[in-house]
């Protein structure tokens, strides 16, 4: 039973918001450009989920109004930019390039802006009727209790005060949810699927926060250099480094970096870079015409023969085959 029965997301600008049927899923493309700013979102409205993407860029100072028909949780994903989301009473959640975060929205509805002016902000959000996240999450889950007991509020409350990273099996997910080609039931179906394994990640990740950060063996000040050294490696997908370069450039000794970079992250250096540089070949490859060739250029790779090798290593199939069933 879906909750939307209303418009999923009015904003002060008075877009043409579709209305939500119960007996069949929406899609629908949603876009504005005026004196606030220009924006453009796909939706997909389903049976309790609304799942919303695309891009937003707000003129100077300017906040965009998001009322919403009932409360709400979220999963947020922000993909590239600073925005925040506030309420003129409790404050700013900010996020970074590659954060999420989940966050329950009462009805009152909250605001959302840039925190540079005239950037362009991408996005990905997941937003669930509060109603269908407690049915999906109806056992006891000591990890939600203290985000479950909060719902009252009357503001925006988060699942961790610290946003955490997008990894890259979540990005996958999210890459293969704007992509997806399947219709009508089929694709509720798919999408539903790849939703809730998307929770069970950010839950997951949530919880495994929690523990470690009992028993972090690294420094506060360690910890800021070695998102600074995550933050290089993702901007510069393209560029080989060593990690005695990387450790320099963010200010630490390469044992430092290993060591503290599995402890935080989970994976090796290079693990984590070989995840991003695959999957932001997976979004050229279906985004574009781009020869295989180039593609390999921008994903790091002088030898397009090490790039395909390491792509089939990584997801079981060539770029080229890839393409062909998925573009």
């Amino acid at each position: 039973m879906n909750d939307f029965t209303q418009e999923e997301l009015a904003t002060e600008l008075s877009l043409p918001i579709a209305l939500h049927s119960e007996n069949r899923a929406i899609e629908s493309f949603w876009e504005f450009s005026n004196e606030i700013g220009k924006g453009s979102f796909k939706k997909f409205v389903f049976s309790g989920i609304h799942l919303c993407f695309g891009e937003l860029k707000l003129n100077n100072a300017k906040l965009l109004k998001i009322e919403l028909p009932c409360s709400v949780v979220e999963m947020h994903f922000a993909i590239e930019g600073d925005s925040f989301v506030q309420d003129h009473e409790n404050g700013e959640i900010n996020f970074y390039r590659n954060q999420h975060n989940l966050i329950h929205y009462s009805k009152s509805g909250h605001w959302v802006g840039s925190s540079i002016d005239n950037a362009t902000c991408s996005s990905f959000h997941i937003v669930f009727t509060e109603k269908y996240f407690l049915k999906i999450l109806n056992t006891e889950y000591p990890t939600l209790n203290s985000f479950l007991s909060k719902f009252e509020e009357k503001r925006p409350v988060v699942l961790h005060s610290k946003n955490m990273g997008i990894t890259s099996e979540m990005n996958s997910i999210l890459n293969e949810l704007t992509h997806c080609k399947r219709k009508g039931v089929l694709k509720s179906l798919f999408t539903e699927a790849k939703i809730l394994k998307l929770l069970m990640l950010q839950l997951e990740q949530f919880e495994a926060e929690q523990t470690a950060f009992k028993k972090l063996s690294i420094k506060d000040y360690d910890i800021e250099k070695i998102h600074q050294a995550k933050s290089i490696l993702e901007e510069n997908l393209s560029v080989s480094i060593s990690l005695i370069d990387l450790a320099h450039k963010a200010g630490l000794n390469d044992f430092k970096l290993k060591k503290g970079f599995k402890e935080i992250y989970g994976t090796t250096v290079f693990g984590y870079l070989n995840d991003l540089r695959m999957n932001e070949a997976k979004k050229l490859l279906v985004a574009n015409e781009m020869p295989v060739v180039d593609i390999s250029q921008i994903c790091g790779y002088k030898f397009v023969q090490n790039f395909s090798k390491a792509f089939k290593l990584k997801f079981g199939i060539t770029p080229e085959k890839f393409r062909r069933e998925n573009f």
